[in-house]
């Protein structure tokens, strides 16, 4: 069967999409992106490090450079939040690596969800991405409805908040596309002013190098500048404070439908001093199938001595 009728394919698409588990799903017109923000974001050096970030410029902002032919976006979203455990770890991770790796799981559903298109419409082409390309997942959420840009510069959901995870696919057929979402932050500034580095240097803008997740994940010196140090606290790997403290998420966050979401008792560091004393291969066995898996033993170890040390200071000095 052919996609001929934009209007009926779309809304199969979306029914099939929330029937494999997503929990919102949009589609907007492969059209190329405005590139002066983006690129005077790089020249700023806010990407710090992340050198990968600016590579393939073009075809970061234009779908169509990524995939030839391409003309519809498709963007999913599936919340991934669960309660926080009780008792609080001695060590945090961000809630998003909590359970099982999100690429694994996303990308699982976008392939089911991509193969049930080819065999409605087997005509059609295209590819499927979960922060495995030059695809800019967060302006094509907006574009697509699945939520706003918040000043924090996540995504944030009428319906879960910002606790969701992305996905995109992009196909070579027409679809009727979505209108993005009337909705903004309005006045509320939270965000900005729980940053404990200014990374959110202004609102909607970000200089990831000051950021806490880049520092615990993306910075690969074998030290941390003394201010950064102070600024983790018990954070061993991201930072939630920006979403934590989100009257949208606070009000708006459900539990997900996915389990393997949840936290892993065994990825928990509910003791310091005797996850400081785990080798390699324990490192890589609690942490298998895991984000965490991908900051590596050396960086972990790092981020932790930080969090030990950060614990000692304020036991002397409560």
């Amino acid at each position: 069967m052919r996609a001929d009728n934009p209007t009926e394919a779309s809304r199969w698409i979306k029914q099939t999409a929330l029937g494999i588990g997503f929990d919102k799903v949009g589609i907007a017109r492969a059209e190329s992106l405005p590139a002066s923000f983006f690129i005077r974001w790089l020249k700023n050096g806010f990407h710090g490090q992340m050198d990968y970030l600016a590579g393939q410029v073009e075809k970061r902002l234009d779908p169509g450079k990524l995939i030839e032919g391409t003309r519809a976006v498709v963007s999913v979203a599936l919340n991934y939040y669960h309660a926080d455990p009780e008792p609080l770890p001695q060590a945090l991770l961000s809630r998003y690596c909590w359970g099982e790796d999100y690429h694994r799981i996303v990308k699982e559903r976008l392939q089911l969800l991509y193969s049930r298109i080819q065999d409605r419409f087997p005509e059609t082409s295209g590819g499927y991405f979960v922060d495995s390309a030059p695809v800019m997942e967060k302006q094509w959420a907006v574009r697509c409805g699945i939520g706003w840009q918040g000043k924090n510069c996540l995504v944030i959901t009428p319906e879960f908040g910002s606790w969701i995870f992305l996905g995109e696919l992009l196909l070579d057929i027409e679809l009727e596309p979505d209108n993005p979402l009337q909705r903004d932050c309005g006045t509320c500034r939270k965000c900005l002013d729980a940053c404990p580095t200014g990374a959110l240097v202004a609102p909607y803008q970000i200089d990831a190098s000051r950021c806490l997740s880049y520092f615990t994940i993306e910075n690969r010196q074998a030290d941390l500048p003394d201010w950064v140090k102070s600024k983790l606290g018990n954070r061993i790997f991201g930072c939630d404070l920006c979403q934590s403290v989100c009257p949208i998420n606070q009000k708006q966050a459900k539990t997900s439908k996915e389990p393997r979401f949840a936290a892993d008792p065994r990825r928990l560091i509910m003791d310091i001093d005797a996850a400081q004393n785990w080798d390699k291969m324990q490192f890589k066995e609690r942490y298998r199938n895991s984000p965490l898996i991908r900051a590596g033993y050396a960086l972990f170890k790092r981020n932790l001595q930080i969090v030990r040390d950060n614990r000692k200071a304020q036991l002397r000095h409560p």
